[in-house]
């Protein structure tokens, strides 16, 4: 049996190799490329008994599939659980990576070393997705902002939803008229503002489209909670793959972003920040629906009420999001709907997304079944 440890770069990959059957159980460092040659060179030099681990980078997952069916096993360690220091060089943090490895190894503990979840293809194609509708989003919001402020240099204070849908945008300058170059620059701000409009909605179809496709039942369950759109029961999928993943709603809630940091000693005990060690997607998304989900049922208003006599209200809501996470995870372990479900609600949310994905054509890729590596 080998242990394999990966120091991957975006162009190579520099490997520490520990050989269980040599005398001193040396290890060395080699680097190969990640072109399609160099990269079919070392999968050949890999055997079935090897354990790999490599660091989570933007291109881990990808090399992952491409190495995991050649392997005993494959992993992804979590960089940020796992303090490296000392000296760095390329061989240097080869060597450190294989150590970690060789002490989970033999203490036998190799499922309690700090690993990030590999998503299934399908699903890692649905978070890129929100990746680039997030980076649409906020051009969209910039442009807003840079118009905005050509106004304020002027003297000129407009409302937020002159900027908002196409047909105010379209005679903003006719009820506030710029002259010479401040008006070229509107204009072709706005312009911006409506390419980036549409890119966005083709976006938002995309996610949705395959997100149904891939979850259809827990999308299903999710939308009948008040606050949750398609498109946030999408992001809170992307982020959890399989709820069965968590144990317990505790862990979930971690994992989403939304459990205090703990400082303690004996007696003492201090929360500090919620923890950053994580997904965060489904917390932004669910945060523009607070005022949903105070309404969501008379538990949910009363628990929000009692919080906010003492608490601030960043605090408040990170706790009103906390409990509509767990109450999700309960409903998907039990596969039951929200107990206090709005029916007029759920079926208007139905049709919005029939409409919205009514003329949408998928891409000719096809979408296989979703699978928890």
């Amino acid at each position: 049996m080998r242990l394999i440890a990966l120091d991957l770069h975006q162009d190579n990959i520099v490997t520490a190799v520990h050989d269980w059957c040599t005398p001193d159980r040396s290890a060395f460092a080699g680097r190969y490329g990640l072109d399609e040659e160099s990269l079919a060179q070392f999968c050949k030099s890999l055997n079935r008994d090897d354990l790999v681990l490599m660091e989570a980078t933007s291109n881990a997952f990808w090399l992952y599939r491409r190495i995991a069916p050649l392997v005993r096993s494959c992993h992804v360690l979590n960089v940020n659980a796992v303090h490296l220091r000392g000296k760095k060089t390329d061989k240097l943090d080869a060597r450190k990576l294989l150590q970690v490895l060789s002490t989970f190894v033999m203490t036998d503990t190799l499922d309690r070393m700090p690993t990030v979840c590999v998503p299934p293809e399908n699903v890692a194609k649905l978070r890129s997705l929100f990746s680039t509708y997030r980076l649409v989003k906020k051009t969209g919001t910039q442009l807003r902002n840079r118009i905005h402020a050509i106004y304020r240099e002027n003297g000129i204070v407009i409302n937020r939803k002159e900027l908002g849908p196409s047909r105010y945008r379209a005679r903003l300058l006719a009820v506030h008229p710029l002259d010479g170059y401040r008006r070229e620059e509107v204009e072709a701000l706005l312009e911006s503002v409506d390419l980036v409009g549409q890119k966005a909605i083709r976006l938002q179809k995309a996610i949705l489209f395959l997100a149904l496709r891939l979850f259809p039942k827990e999308i299903r369950l999710l939308t009948t909670i008040p606050g949750f759109s398609g498109l946030t029961a999408a992001a809170f999928m992307s982020d959890v793959v399989d709820i069965r993943r968590f144990p317990s709603a505790k862990k979930l809630c971690a994992y989403l972003r939304t459990v205090p940091s703990i400082r303690s000693s004996n007696r003492t005990r201090h929360l500090g920040p919620v923890s950053k060690c994580g997904r965060s997607l489904t917390v932004s998304l669910l945060t523009q629906s607070v005022v949903h989900l105070k309404t969501a049922s008379p538990s949910y208003a009363d628990f929000y009420a009692r919080l906010r006599s003492g608490k601030s209200a960043g605090k408040c809501r990170v706790a009103l999001i906390r409990k509509t996470l767990a109450t999700a995870y309960y409903m998907l372990q039990r596969g039951t709907e929200f107990h206090y479900k709005n029916e007029v609600n759920f079926e208007h949310k139905h049709k919005i997304l029939v409409r919205f994905l009514k003329d949408y054509r998928s891409p000719s890729d096809a979408v296989g079944e979703v699978s928890t590596a």
